[in-house]
């Protein structure tokens, strides 16, 4: 079933009861690709994408088919004001986008019924399924001295596996939590550090996709962190497919979410 929610979690159900709509169109996909010589170099996802969704729309009175209108057009509207994407969810995964035109095809008053098409646009052009994994502190040690050949300062380090599901190495969001001090954590054999305090309350957020490493205090207050990364190893790093190991000093807990990004959403 397809869904929409917008930025500020509020919900339209594609469920067949007030609206109808053919949700195979938000799964396709086209790759752009560079050439030279004829001979292709790359394949990218650069641009805006857009797809056409029809949809009619019923109640069971005027009133309240009208009212249905109404709060559709205002879910949609509220992300392009506020400039903050929705998601169109389709099992697992949500494509982030705008609905940034509505063609109304046929009003039928006396059922009450309003068939459109809206146009669905959005920069990031991919499906995604977040995968969560927490890691407490105290974990049992399962090693001794330096792993993977990374020189680091812990002498001893916790050990937990976790499995990426993707098709590739995955961009990911890690949440850090306080109390600890220059937190590092070899995920993968990558080793992704931070040298600054993170007091009890706080925790230090990295995002892939987003690009930022933000300490976040216990009132919500953001500051930038990311100057004191460390720069000998890439913070930004994609987590390898499979099997993954991560290990850390077991004084601190995280969690990461991974990205699974998709052309398509799987089918289920």
């Amino acid at each position: 079933m397809l869904k929409y929610v917008n930025h500020l979690g509020e919900t339209i159900d594609f469920d067949g009861k007030n609206f109808f709509t053919n949700s195979y169109v938000m799964r396709d996909y086209a790759w752009n690709y560079d050439n030279d010589f004829n001979k292709i170099k790359n394949f990218n996802v650069a641009g805006i994408n857009s797809k056409t969704l029809a949809v009619s729309m019923y109640a069971s009175s005027q009133a309240k088919a009208f009212e249905l209108f109404n709060s559709v057009f205002e879910i949609f509207e509220k992300d392009v004001l506020a400039q903050t994407p929705g998601k169109f969810f389709l099992g697992d995964y949500y494509y982030s986008g705008y609905v940034s035109s509505s063609s109304k095809k046929e009003f039928i008053s006396a059922k009450n019924l309003l068939n459109l098409e809206f146009t669905v646009i959005s920069d990031t052009n991919t499906w995604i399924r977040e995968s969560p994994y927490s890691f407490s502190k105290n974990q049992e040690i399962s090693g001794h001295g330096y792993v993977y050949g990374y020189p680091y300062k812990y002498a001893s380090l916790a050990v937990k596996n976790f499995l990426n599901e993707a098709l590739v190495e995955s961009n990911f969001k890690l949440i850090i939590y306080g109390p600890t001090l220059n937190p590092g954590i070899y995920i993968g054999g990558h080793l992704y550090s931070v040298d600054t305090p993170v007091e009890s309350g706080e925790y230090l957020e990295i995002d892939s996709i987003q690009k930022i490493v933000d300490l976040v205090q216990v009132d919500g207050t953001r500051s930038s962190a990311i100057n004191f990364r460390n720069r000998d190893s890439y913070i930004f790093q994609k987590i390898p497919a499979g099997n993954v190991a991560a290990s850390w000093n077991n004084d601190f807990g995280f969690d990461i979410t991974l990205y699974d990004e998709r052309s398509e959403p799987k089918w289920t």
